[in-house]
């Protein structure tokens, strides 16, 4: 597991491989005598520089992930949410009565998100796009236990989003559907319930999608 200080270099390291990009860039051109605005239009239509600039991104963000929520696990099934307060639909019941939703004890999972507004338009909020945002990332798959957990520890209010839905393998229900768990409030609670999915499956602006924190 890499040390906070190595962590700390590791991002150093990229931003003085981004700066030294970037000034080696702008050095060449100005060389050639473009103006600050030439410079941008040059490196607009440059390729290769982009693509640098960008993976130096794509690093210095993966060395810098946001945990939203930690939870541990302890056993919680519907029986134990219904028992603190908790809502339960009937269908949420139904994926949880299922051999795919285990529950564990002792587990501690970091969880991080990727948020519906962080996709242009509505065509492109799939499924598949945010999976495979989540691989970019390195963001990891979690269990559908996070679900259960998180419906346990925090109110809809508390975790600070109106939907929230948990990227873990989808269950198939009683009826033959792929479903994940997500969390929502309303009819006079907090609700733990589910939401139909496949890989073309458009999802809201404001909807949020739950991802396990990449292993250090």
């Amino acid at each position: 597991m890499a040390t906070k200080k190595q962590k700390f270099d590791g991002v150093v390291s990229a931003l003085g491989t981004l700066l030294e990009l970037t000034v080696n860039f702008f050095t060449k051109l100005k060389n050639k005598g473009l103006s600050l605005s030439e410079a941008l239009l040059r490196l607009a239509s440059d390729e290769k520089a982009q693509d640098e600039i960008v993976a130096v991104l794509a690093h210095l963000a993966s060395q810098t992930v946001k945990v939203l929520w930690t939870v541990t696990s302890d056993g919680t099934n519907a029986a134990v949410l219904e028992a603190v307060g908790r809502k339960v639909s009937s269908w949420a019941k139904d994926v949880m009565s299922k051999p795919q939703f285990v529950v564990t004890n002792g587990k501690t999972y970091r969880l991080v998100v990727i948020r519906g507004d962080e996709f242009a338009t509505d065509a492109e909020r799939t499924t598949a796009n945010i999976c495979a945002e989540a691989v970019r990332r390195r963001y990891l798959e979690p269990p559908a236990e996070v679900a259960a957990l998180l419906r346990k520890k925090f109110t809809q209010e508390e975790l600070g989003f109106p939907y929230v839905v948990v990227m873990h393998k989808p269950i198939t229900d009683s009826d033959g559907y792929p479903r994940l768990l997500a969390l929502r409030r309303g009819g006079y609670g907090e609700w733990l319930d589910v939401r139909y999915d496949n890989p073309d499956e458009r999802w809201r602006r404001e909807d949020v999608f739950v991802f396990l924190a990449p292993q250090d």
